[in-house]
């Protein structure tokens, strides 16, 4: 009986050193800060990862935070079989484009032959340097890559690549 007698003296004294008026508030008052942070994550996440729907542009189911990027933080797979899988995905084989989230923001992957044709050629201009880029300095390599390069050198490069597009 002695040690439950300890253990309850000793519950009790934690009890009123600690749940004191001061220590309630400051409880009740991180708690409201806490919810409102919170409320504020999913309004962000909400508004953030409505764009495609907000669009009426098919899209992929984003994760929060993470948005479709969940390949790349599990690493079961490259970015570029992800994009391959979602444009054989059959949910969206009757969609001429669909849209996905590189981490909250929206991207849009081409399916239909022609609309690629127009963006990458007709309608250009209005699609230059949407990519992140790449540092030249930093990866040499990416920097190069059709996705990633910008301005001057990607016209250059346009110019090489448009008769592949053209019968």
């Amino acid at each position: 009986g002695s040690a439950l007698q300890n253990v309850v003296r000793n519950l009790k004294r934690i009890c009123k050193n600690y749940f004191t008026k001061e220590h309630i508030m400051l409880s009740v008052n991180t708690a409201c800060l806490l919810a409102a942070l919170l409320g504020l994550v999913y309004i962000w996440c909400r508004y953030t990862y409505g764009y495609w729907k907000r669009n009426k542009i098919p899209y992929m189911t984003p994760f929060p935070l993470i948005g479709n990027m969940q390949v790349l933080f599990t690493m079961s797979n490259s970015f570029y079989l992800y994009l391959s899988e979602i444009y054989k995905d059959a949910k969206m084989s009757k969609a001429a484009a669909v849209g996905i989230y590189i981490l909250n923001r929206p991207a849009l992957v081409l399916r239909e032959p022609e609309l690629i044709k127009n963006v990458l050629i007709k309608e250009f201009p209005k699609f230059l340097n949407r990519s992140g880029g790449c540092d030249p300095h930093d990866d040499p390599l990416g920097s190069n890559n059709l996705f990633f390069i910008q301005d001057q050198p990607w016209k250059d490069l346009r110019s090489k690549i448009t008769p592949v597009f053209t019968t």
